[in-house]
């Protein structure tokens, strides 16, 4: 606890032998973390709205790594993000030039003068000694108002996992494809149900 709510850290490691989450370049993985108290849910970040997108989160492909979390707007998400010939960021294959961030887990074997190091380095971690191979840790700075910081509280911690985001359907439709008006069809009617990860319970008494 401290003068005006409480701060903890959550540990995420990866123990797979590639980047997390790998693959199609849409795919993401973030924390979910929810603090509870008597009352009911005092904070979250990293919630989906209805639509399928964070909560709070203004523009998904534009949410910086973060290292420290202070208010729910702000959500740990690893992903690819790329950009085109003009800097923009983009969900289109076609247009991809570069990464303007790569915070996907690494591996635990990853280094930095190891094989293939330059093509596989993250992307907008600098500055944050918690990111290394196998693992990061993010700090959760909450303040919270003196009635919702007494009593015992629950945190809940969840690595959620995505394979398309809803911003990066949205990139398809403009398109008129009957390929694409069948996978939005198709997406549409699908729940909006993030994958689950991994999860862990603290109680701070």
């Amino acid at each position: 606890r401290t003068a005006t709510g409480i701060e903890f850290g959550v540990d995420v490691e990866n123990l797979s032998g590639h980047k997390l989450p790998s693959g199609y370049p849409s795919r993401r993985v973030w924390l979910q973390v929810d603090v509870r108290g008597a009352a009911g849910t005092v904070f979250t970040s990293g919630s989906l709205d209805e639509k399928g997108f964070l909560r709070g989160v203004a523009d998904e492909l534009g949410e910086p790594h973060r290292d420290r979390i202070e208010s729910s707007s702000q959500v740990a998400i690893y992903e690819a993000v790329a950009v085109d010939a003009a800097g923009r960021a983009t969900t289109s294959l076609a247009e991809m030039v570069a990464y303007r961030k790569d915070t996907r887990l690494l591996p635990r074997g990853w280094r930095a003068d190891g094989p293939h190091a330059d093509e596989t380095r993250p992307v907008g971690v600098v500055g944050d000694r918690n990111f290394a191979n196998g693992r990061d840790t993010v700090t959760y700075a909450i303040a919270l108002p003196p009635d919702s910081a007494r009593g015992p509280l629950t945190i809940v911690a969840r690595l959620q996992y995505q394979a398309i985001p809803s911003a990066w359907a949205n990139g398809l439709r403009a398109s008129a494809t009957p390929a694409s008006r069948a996978f939005l069809r198709m997406y549409d009617a699908a729940p909006n149900t993030p994958e689950t990860l991994a999860l862990t319970l603290a109680t701070l008494e």
